[in-house]
């Protein structure tokens, strides 16, 4: 076993012991509160009962019936979870060129985490302008630090970026429904419409990885801008009120895009700052979800 690799397995066993740590105090709780009913079987109608959902009124049996009925569900053993992992050179953003990757990483390890811990299945695709590894829905201690070393392996070398491939795979391989959590940049074009039909069939969970200087950059002078995917480079003057105007203009116009798709997909949003525990802030997510609150 090499250096690099045996660092790897260091980093994987600390970050699957951290999840889990997580998980048992709290996220896997609140993830089954929030996804309870998400993944549940028709099993009857019967008279309404003082208490019971509203929203589960079965309109057409008590129009014929005369009296409230409601649908009763009984809950399916376990949920599917898919984490869609962007391992493309875009990542690489800032000063760390690490940081996005690695946050993303956490992301994927600590909602697999909650998922297997409370008895669901997690899987794995990561891609740049392909899919690139598939880890299996599958549960269990193994097949969590199986999932994290694939998600920490992550290097942010691919030459492109492309959405449209690992949301297609996601839509045929959960075609049965679940949730699926994509981790990305969203930097690329043209996936919108590969996203609708995913929405049809799952719950969709985006988690932009965000750099905070996307966000605000510092006023540094002149910075040579480039694209890690294309070579492409330029000169940008950060200090000129006009570039900081637009590149904040730019930046806040795709955090609306990005809210503007979840939205219309039925779907849920997280962003997800470097400078920040990706892993506190899901659980931060999934527990204010499970009180009732808005994400």
């Amino acid at each position: 076993m090499n250096q690099e690799t045996a660092e790897l397995i260091r980093r994987v066993r600390r970050l699957d012991l951290r999840a889990r740590r997580v998980a048992r105090t709290g996220l896997a709780g609140a993830w089954r509160s929030v996804h309870r009913g998400r993944g549940m079987a028709f099993e009857e109608v019967r008279p309404y009962i003082p208490g019971d959902e509203v929203r589960f009124i079965d309109w057409n049996v008590t129009a014929r019936a005369g009296d409230p009925h409601v649908k009763v569900f009984q809950e399916e053993r376990e949920l599917r979870l898919l984490v869609l992992l962007d391992d493309s050179a875009s990542q690489a953003f800032g000063g760390n060129a690490d940081a996005k990757i690695r946050t993303g990483a956490h992301a994927a390890v600590a909602l697999a985490a909650a998922a297997t811990r409370g008895g669901d299945r997690a899987g794995l695709l990561t891609f740049d302008h392909k899919v690139q590894t598939r880890i299996p829905l599958r549960s269990g201690p193994s097949h969590l630090l199986r999932l994290a070393r694939a998600a920490l392996g992550c290097r942010g070398q691919g030459k492109g970026t492309d959405l449209i491939p690992p949301i297609e795979e996601a839509t045929r391989v959960m075609s049965g429904g679940g949730i699926v959590a994509i981790c990305s940049d969203f930097q690329c074009d043209g996936w919108m419409e590969a996203l609708r039909r995913l929405g049809r069939r799952c719950e969709v969970l985006l988690l932009p990885i965000v750099d905070p200087a996307e966000l605000t950059p510092p006023p540094v002078g002149l910075v040579r801008v480039g694209d890690p995917e294309t070579g492409a480079s330029q000169l940008v003057d950060m200090s000129s009120p006009g570039v900081f105007q637009a590149w904040e203009s730019a930046a806040l116009a795709r955090q609306r895009e990005l809210h503007a798709t979840a939205r219309s997909i039925g779907g849920d949003l997280l962003p997800l700052q470097t400078d920040q525990d990706a892993i506190e802030a899901i659980d931060r997510h999934y527990q204010r979800r499970a009180r009732g609150g808005t994400a």
